[in-house]
C-alpha cells in the first residue's frame, strides 16, 4: 500500500477517534476535598495524564489558628490584649488575614456546595462523594459514574 494511502487512512482514523475523545474525558480537573485534621487524606499523588488541582480544606483550620493566636495568655485581659497586638504585629496583619481567610475556605466552600457531612470530595465543581479520604479511589467512584452517565446520555 503506496504511503499516501497509509498517510489517509491515519489521517482518517485519527479524526474519527479525537472528535469522540475530546467530548469525554473521565478525568477531574479540579477536586476540592472537605475534611477534618482527624482523617488523613491518602491518595496522593495522582498518576495519569494531567493530574487534576486538588485543593484539601480543613474543618479544623479555624480552631487552629485560634488556638495558635490564644495559645498561653494571661489571664488579666489588658495584658492578654497586649501580647494579641504583638503577635498580630509578629506575624503580620496581612498574613493573619490570609491564614483566616484560607481557614474559612473549608466552611465556605461546604456551605456553597451544601454539604452536610465530611470527608467530601468535589469533582470538577459539580460532583460531591461522600465517605472517602482516599483521592485516588474517589477518582475512579466518580470516572465509574461519569462513565455510566456518559453512556446512558449516548444510548438516549
Amino acid at each position: 500500500m503506496p504511503i499516501f494511502m497509509k498517510s489517509l487512512i491515519v489521517i482518517l482514523l485519527v479524526g474519527w477517534v479525537l472528535p469522540t475523545q475530546a467530548q469525554f474525558s473521565p478525568y477531574p480537573h479540579t477536586i476540592i476535598v472537605i475534611t477534618s485534621d482527624e482523617l488523613a487524606i491518602s491518595g496522593l499523588p495522582l498518576v495519569f495524564g494531567d493530574s487534576p488541582q486538588i485543593d484539601i480544606y480543613s474543618l479544623d483550620a479555624v480552631a487552629a489558628v485560634e488556638a495558635k493566636m490564644s495559645e498561653r495568655l494571661p489571664g488579666d485581659e489588658e495584658q492578654a490584649l497586649v501580647v494579641m497586638q504583638q503577635r498580630i504585629e509578629q506575624i503580620g496583619k496581612a498574613r493573619l488575614e490570609a491564614d483566616l481567610v484560607k481557614a474559612y475556605q473549608a466552611l465556605t466552600t461546604a456551605m456553597s456546595y451544601d454539604l452536610d457531612r465530611y470527608p467530601a470530595m468535589i469533582f470538577d465543581g459539580e460532583v460531591v462523594i461522600y465517605g472517602i479520604t482516599d483521592i485516588w479511589v474517589a477518582t475512579e467512584i466518580y470516572q465509574d459514574w461519569l462513565a455510566e452517565e456518559y453512556e446512558d446520555d449516548n444510548n438516549e
